[in-house]
């Protein structure tokens, strides 16, 4: 019975050093986990960032879109000097600035306007005859639809 309840005792014995010993490694690995924890959360918080811009990015038309519509809207008499593409990040919009020369500027407006993938066309400085070229040089910006038919529309 001695030899019993000394084996019992023994037994104890180990299994608290060992418990102890597992506390002592479970304090020292704890800040490393919460470091990684921190880690893999800021890792989260930027794919989130990430996946939302490629969404914002997959839903407004880039500058090929943007020139495939231009050249298919503008008419052949028509032609431009500048192509420009601008973001406008309070508004989350997009602007399009095109100058060039046409025998019709003013009617290039109505033709960017009606097209699927611009809106709010508007000339930005006065419509001027060219004695070089011999048409009427034209300054006009629109807005980027930011989702839509346009590319459909392009093709």
């Amino acid at each position: 019975m001695f030899l019993a309840l000394l084996a019992g005792g023994l037994k104890y014995s180990q299994q608290q050093e060992a418990m102890d010993d597992l506390d002592a490694r479970i304090a020292a690995a704890r800040p490393k986990a919460q470091q990684v924890r921190s880690a893999v959360e800021k890792i989260e918080k930027n794919r989130s960032t990430l996946a939302r811009i490629r969404l914002q990015k997959s839903e407004m038309p880039g500058l090929l879109d943007v020139w495939e519509e231009t050249t298919r809207v503008l008419p052949s008499h028509s032609w431009l000097t500048e192509l420009r593409l601008t973001e406008v990040p309070e508004k989350n919009d997009q602007l399009v600035a095109m100058t060039g020369f046409s025998a019709e500027a003013t009617n290039l407006v109505g033709l960017i306007d009606r097209s699927p993938m611009f809106a709010d066309a508007s000339l930005t400085s006065p419509v001027a005859l060219d004695p070089i070229e011999g048409r009427e040089r034209f300054a006009l910006q629109a807005k980027l639809r930011k989702s839509g038919p346009f590319k459909e529309a392009a093709r």
